[in-house]
């Protein structure tokens, strides 16, 4: 066979093997441009408002002290489709209160709570007790709802009593109170109101008696 006849049978083979080049090079660019980009996954916030009665509760969330105190307001980040949190707030001479909630995205949820004060021991130390009267003509009565709080004079830092609830013994109030100065106000509505000041000395154990005479106002 004559060489410039094997010339012309060769180009269809050599123009093959180009195209396979080609097609190779384009899949192995479109391989890489396709599985090297990911998208980062979106992060979601939400946010506890959180306050009790009364105020300054340590706030602990999911069993971690978060080191802030009520009222508050805490970001965390939550789920797309909500998370849960366990909220307990703690504060001394109360019960702790708890509550359950859950926060979705860009959400705002108010948790409020309410403290209940603990009962007393039977002998509580710095603890100002006493009985709250009402004159009401020419004898008195035990006032069955007065409100009685001790205001520290320094620090102006203030505690409210909790009340005895058994009937023997109607009107009778506690205050717990760290040592210090106090200025002690008992009022009832309808009735004047009273004050009385009382020292609690470190290490006294003993309970303070501040009794109330409340008149007619």
């Amino acid at each position: 066979m004559p060489k410039h006849a094997a010339k012309w049978h060769l180009l269809p083979t050599a123009r093959a093997g180009l195209c396979a080049i080609a097609l190779l090079a384009a899949a192995l660019i479109a391989g890489c441009g396709g599985g090297g980009s990911s998208s980062e996954p979106r992060v979601y916030y939400g946010t506890l408002i959180i306050s009790t009665a009364p105020s300054g509760a340590r706030i602990f969330i999911d069993d971690q002290d978060t080191g802030k105190t009520t009222p508050q307001e805490i970001t965390r980040e939550v789920q797309q489709e909500g998370t849960q949190f366990r909220i307990v707030a703690r504060l001394a001479g109360y019960e702790d209160a708890h509550a359950t909630v859950t926060v979705r995205p860009d959400e705002a949820v108010p948790v409020n709570l309410t403290l209940k004060q603990t009962r007393p021991p039977a002998i509580p130390p710095h603890t100002i007790t006493g009985k709250i009267l009402l004159q009401t003509g020419g004898s008195t009565v035990a006032a069955t709802n007065p409100t009685v709080t001790a205001t520290e004079i320094t620090t102006n830092e203030s505690f409210t009593a909790s009340l005895d609830t058994a009937p023997e013994r109607a009107g009778t109030y506690y205050i717990y109170a760290p040592p210090g100065q106090y200025r002690v106000t008992a009022s009832m509505p309808g009735y004047q109101a009273q004050t009385r000041d009382v020292t609690i000395v470190s290490g006294d154990d003993r309970r303070t008696g501040v009794d109330f005479t409340l008149p007619p106002g």
